[in-house]
């Protein structure tokens, strides 16, 4: 698992940007883009 915090994210439908959102990804796969994932996914935050 990877959060990536704080990044940049660019939608297409609807056109926007939003800033400072994390993005969890595990293998290939996008779980959840939002703010404050951390408290989402706590124990991957631990080591």
């Amino acid at each position: 698992m990877l959060i990536l915090k704080n990044a940049t994210v660019v939608e297409f439908e609807p056109a926007r940007v939003r800033e400072n959102i994390d993005i969890a990804i595990q293998d290939t796969e996008i779980l959840a883009i939002g703010p404050n994932l951390t408290a989402r996914f706590p124990t991957m935050m631990e080591n």
